[in-house]
C-alpha cells in the first residue's frame, strides 16, 4: 500500500485482535441497561408510587468502623488527634508583671514578630529586622546575643542573661508599611 505508514498499518493489526476479543466475549448472558424512570411522590409525602412494603431505609454502619479514621487523621502532619501530639507542648513565656525591665539594648527595637507557624509539636516564629530581612526561630535559637526562650502563638520571649523582652505579634492592621 502506497502512501500508508508502517504506524497506522501497526495500530491496525494491534486493533483487530482487540475487536475481535469484545466481539467474542460480549454474550447474551449480560443484562441490557434499563431505563431509568422517576418514582411520582404522592402530594401528602410518604413512599413514592411504586415502592413497596419491603423497602428499608439504608442503615450507617456502627461508629467503630471509624475509628482508624479518628486515630489517624488524614490532615495532620503526625497523623495524631490534635491533643495527642507525641512532642511535649512549650509552656506559655511568663505573665507580663514577671518579665524583668527591659535592657537598654533592647531586641525590640530591631526586631518584631511576623508570625508563628506550629507543626509537629514545634513552634517556629518568624521575625523580621528593621534592615528588612527576616529570621526565622525556634525555641533555644540564638539572635544576635539574645536567645529565645519561649514561643507560643502570640508572644516570643527573648532572654539575654537576666533580662528578657517579650516580642508580641502585632494585628494585621496595626502593621507599619
Amino acid at each position: 500500500m502506497k502512501g500508508v505508514s508502517p504506524v497506522t498499518i501497526g495500530l491496525v493489526l494491534l486493533a483487530l485482535p482487540i475487536l475481535v476479543w469484545l466481539w467474542w466475549t460480549s454474550g447474551e448472558e449480560e443484562a441490557p441497561i434499563a431505563a431509568v424512570s422517576r418514582r411520582e411522590i404522592p402530594a401528602g409525602g410518604g413512599q413514592p408510587a411504586g415502592a413497596g412494603a419491603n423497602a428499608t431505609p439504608r442503615e450507617l454502619p456502627p461508629i467503630e468502623t471509624f475509628s482508624a479514621m479518628i486515630d489517624h487523621p488524614l490532615f495532620a502532619a503526625t497523623r495524631r488527634p490534635p491533643g495527642m501530639s507525641s512532642v511535649e507542648e512549650e509552656p506559655p513565656p511568663p505573665e507580663d508583671s514577671a518579665l524583668p525591665p527591659p535592657p537598654e539594648d533592647n531586641i525590640a527595637d530591631r526586631y518584631r514578630l511576623v508570625g508563628t507557624v506550629q507543626e509537629g509539636g514545634r513552634i517556629t516564629a518568624l521575625l523580621a529586622a528593621t534592615n528588612g530581612s527576616f529570621v526565622r526561630v525556634r525555641r533555644g535559637d540564638r539572635v544576635e546575643s539574645w536567645t529565645v526562650g519561649a514561643i507560643n502563638r502570640q508572644r516570643v520571649l527573648m532572654v539575654k542573661g537576666e533580662s528578657a523582652t517579650e516580642l508580641t505579634l502585632e494585628p494585621v492592621g496595626a502593621l507599619s508599611p
